[in-house]
């Protein structure tokens, strides 16, 4: 059957719609061009995608008759099209996946996070550089240095390093104890191995109930009295990536149960090279191995201790802590679920 002008005409303007959104994709991306920058990105993103669509319709307008006249397209030509069309989307795959140096994200009031070691090793193991912090903006128990008043907390830091070997999976706090760990020691009623608090006057103390007496006492930073500039400084850093970025900080004075949360994601092999990298890393390893060290003490590196542990429960199971299987028992109980056996 003819295909009619009126058809023809529409289609020709829908084609030109097409031409005009993939354009519009280049004009935006020009230097003189405003800085819209979520619409280049959206549009830049989508003409990846657009190509691989663009070959596949052209395959199929091209054996249709109605939209090319009476002529259709021979096998060999198809066989040309169908094998652009292939090496469109192989190209499209392969350059989204090469092209990726960095990538950043934030979360804004998640729930707890837990460990942050414990997200390390799936970057690490693909050979990427990863870094990760997070903050409760509604805990505050760490007081700036020479103050009283705690104004942030421990704000953990955690960075998965890639060697050639065994990952450097680094996570700390900004002070010298989590929350957590003074916790358990006021609940079993223990003093601390060192002066590791203040009270509310700013006194260095090893008594974990000044955290919960009115006024409250506060954590040291990394350093102490003397250095703790310095951890602070880590602290401020975290309260920066973890909640200023994304927008969900101390300001709205929200409650204990968010968290903010902010992640690095490098690639090496997209800055000087995976392998100029793993070389310099492999080399400071190599070096810190080689120190004999001091009588009665062991070299480690951060994360080595946690690796072999995982290694351990990994064959033999997880390890429990009684105060956490006493945590659990009432729960299983509710449940009726069977509590894991001891050994």
């Amino acid at each position: 059957m003819p295909t009619s002008e009126s058809q023809v005409d529409g289609r020709g303007r829908r084609y030109r719609i097409f031409l005009v959104i993939g354009l519009s994709a280049v004009v935006w991306s020009l230097p003189w061009a405003p800085g819209f920058t979520a619409l280049t990105i959206a549009l830049v993103s989508f003409q990846a995608p657009m190509l691989v669509l663009t070959i596949g319709a052209l395959l199929f307008m091209l054996n249709r008759s109605s939209m090319t006249g009476t002529r259709r397209n021979r096998w060999w030509e198809n066989t040309i099209v169908a094998v652009l069309l292939g090496f469109t989307i192989f190209a499209c795959y392969h350059g989204f996946e090469d092209a990726i140096a960095l990538i950043i994200a934030t979360i804004a009031n998640c729930s707890h996070i837990g460990c942050l070691q414990s997200y390390l090793l799936p970057f690490t193991e693909r050979g990427l550089l990863v870094t990760l912090t997070a903050t409760n903006p509604g805990v505050a128990s760490v007081a700036a240095p020479g103050g009283t008043r705690p104004v942030i907390t421990t704000n953990p830091i955690a960075m998965g390093i890639p060697t050639r070997t065994d990952p450097i999976l680094i996570d700390q706090c900004t002070s010298v104890g989590s929350n957590a760990l003074f916790d358990s020691y006021a609940a079993r009623g223990e003093r601390l191995p060192g002066q590791w608090l203040l009270d509310a006057g700013g006194r260095p103390t090893d008594d974990p109930t000044v955290l919960t007496s009115t006024p409250p006492g506060s954590i040291q930073p990394l350093g102490q009295s003397e250095f703790g500039y310095k951890g602070f400084g880590f602290g401020l850093m975290s309260e920066a990536l973890s909640l200023a970025l994304p927008g969900y900080g101390r300001r709205a004075q929200p409650d204990r149960h968010g968290q903010g949360v902010f992640l690095q994601i490098l690639d090496p092999a997209r800055f000087a090279g995976a392998d100029e990298f793993l070389d310099e890393v492999d080399h400071l390893v190599e070096s810190i191995r080689a120190d004999p060290g001091a009588p009665d003490r062991t070299i480690r590196l951060p994360g080595e201790r946690a690796l072999a542990s995982r290694a351990d429960q990994l064959e033999h199971g997880v390890t429990l802590h009684a105060d956490t299987l006493g945590l659990l028992e009432p729960w299983a109980r509710q449940a009726h679920v069977a509590m894991p056996g001891q050994r």
